[in-house]
């Protein structure tokens, strides 16, 4: 699957209208009161946010973004941080990607950094497990 990774609400809430007209016509001569509850707004918003979402922790975006070196160390630092269980270090991980999606337009360095802070923080505490467990 490829995603858009210029994802953001502005993107979302101008594909709805296409994407609504895209589903009812492809219905062709159903029922009106059946197209409306299979193919309503909040269903397609809940979908695109979803897909945006999950655009920002896809392994497409995650194998661009770091080195071979660094995705060993990220997913070294994910399964540390679950094997130990650091439920706040893995909820700033899964809450990182909210932000890019709502486009601030002064603070476009801000969701930048909160996404890839995140990012290697988890990689940085890989390498802090790796490093206790060759040298200690």
């Amino acid at each position: 699957m490829i995603f858009d990774f210029s994802c953001d609400i502005g993107h979302i809430r101008n594909d709805i209208p296409h994407q609504l007209w895209e589903a009812t016509t492809a219905d062709g001569n159903a029922n009106t009161l059946v197209t409306r509850f299979f193919h309503n707004t909040p269903s397609f918003y809940a979908n695109n946010f979803l897909k945006c979402y999950l655009s920002y922790l896809s392994p497409d975006f995650l194998s661009q973004t770091f080195t071979i070196f660094g995705l060993v160390l990220f997913g070294l630092g994910l399964w540390y941080l679950l094997i130990r269980r650091k439920w706040f270090i893995l909820a700033l991980l899964f809450l990182a990607p909210i932000f890019p999606l709502f486009d601030f337009p002064s603070n476009g360095l801000a969701q930048t950094i909160i996404l890839y802070g995140t990012e290697g923080l988890v990689m940085l505490y890989g390498v802090k497990n790796l490093w206790k467990f060759f040298f200690s």
